[in-house]
């Protein structure tokens, strides 16, 4: 039960991360960074979200770039399907960086092995608060700060 609690509270949030926005404008270039993470992460490529992130990346509890590989591994592996759903985006910007806030509600469908599809949750939602900073590649993930929200309306 460990193990699920610590999927749940660990890896769905960087896999979310990965999976941010969708249905905005590819003009701006903050949201088609979120963009291309959501579908990159729906397509559970690892890499591409990997690529995403700056190389000093700090995470939720102690989260830094080099630990978002094998959860997002262990995470897809474990799901047959990711899909997100984003809400409530807000933007603040400056020349170099950028704040994000908004709600992500995930649901995918866990892989049918032995007992472990009844221990993954098939859904859960977050608020995130994501730091985003211009480099040299673009505009780049350097911080994610995430807690779980009930469902909306609840």
């Amino acid at each position: 039960m460990a193990i699920a609690s610590g999927l749940i509270k660990g890896i769905i949030p960087i896999a979310i991360v990965g999976c941010l926005i969708a249905c905005r404008s590819p003009k701006d270039p903050i949201l088609a960074l979120l963009d291309d993470l959501k579908k990159a992460a729906e397509s559970r490529d690892v890499g591409a979200v990997v690529a995403k992130l700056t190389e000093d990346f700090q995470g939720g509890p102690g989260t830094r770039r080099a630990d978002v590989r094998p959860m997002l591994e262990r995470y897809f592996l474990a799901y047959e399907k990711v899909n997100l759903e984003i809400y409530q985006v807000e933007v603040g910007r400056s020349e170099t960086t950028a704040t994000l806030r908004f709600r992500a509600d995930f649901n995918g469908r866990p892989r049918a092995i032995g007992s472990l599809a009844g221990w993954l949750p098939p859904s859960a939602m977050f608020r995130f608060e994501l730091g985003l900073r211009q480099t040299k590649a673009g505009w780049q993930v350097a911080q994610a700060e995430w807690e779980e929200v009930p469902p909306a309306g609840q």
